[in-house]
Formats: C-alpha cells, structure tokens, sequence
C-alpha cells in the first residue's frame, strides 16, 4: 500500500507543481480491501484541494490505470466539517470485458480525517462502501 499510496502522491504532486503550486492541502486516503467491495473501491486516494480557488484533483488506482495523471475532482461540500469530492472514470472494463463508467464520491471528517467512499458502477450492483483513513498534508 505504501508502494501505491506514493506512486499516487508523487502524480499528484507532480500536477500540482505543473499548476504553480495548486493545492494547499493534500489528502492520503487509504481504504481496507474487502471482498464485499468487489474490486470497484480503490485501496488508495490522493485528492489535491485547493480552497481558496474551489478546485481539487484526484488520483486513485483507476484513475492511474486509465488516464495516467490525476484528474479534476467535483467539490460537493467543503464544511469547517467536511469535504467531499465526486469524480468519474471512464475506460474501464469488468471481469467480462464491458466497458465500465466508475462513480466515485469521497467524504472526508475534518476534525478526526475518518472518510467514506462510495463507487457505482453504472449498469452493476452497488453502490459500493468503504470507511478509511486520511492523512492531512499542505504544500
């Protein structure tokens, strides 16, 4: 996981800097692997937050795997509470071989960094659900 969480930081990172310095706050999020979740919750999130600007970028496992650099994540709430971050990934395909539209959603406690992600894929059971953990960094 750490091999992971790294690759996917560095992208992030490397996009940030690509940007002058986008974010100021970096989350590091780390998911268990339950065979409930059936493949579709990455293991690990990186989400570069800008809130001053309102903007964020995502990477995860999918997100590498199919575009190769981090993309641009929807802000669905940012509370002194809470942020939460919504993102797609097209391209993907299932054990089948469809073709698969991932949905993703990422909420964030701020005061203890506990998180819940949530991924439907269109046309599949789900939704799907894990709690983490988050690490909190700026930049």
């Amino acid at each position: 996981m750490d091999f992971l969480r790294a690759v996917l930081l560095g992208s992030a990172l490397a996009t940030c800097s690509a940007f002058g310095g986008f974010a100021d706050t970096i989350y590091q999020c780390d998911f268990p692997k339950l065979g409930a979740n059936s493949g579709w919750i990455p293991q690990a999130v990186v989400v570069a937050h800008d809130e001053k600007k309102g903007a964020a970028i995502v990477n995860d496992p999918f997100i590498a795997t199919v575009y190769r650099h981090p993309i641009v994540a929807k802000i669905t709430a940012d509370t002194e509470k809470r942020a939460s971050f919504s993102w797609e990934v097209k391209g993907l395909t299932s054990v089948t071989g469809q073709p698969v539209r991932l949905q993703l959603r990422l909420a964030v406690l701020k005061p203890d960094l506990r998180a819940t992600i949530t991924a439907q894929a269109r046309g599949f059971a789900g939704p799907f659900l894990a709690t983490g953990r988050c690490k909190k960094g700026r930049l």
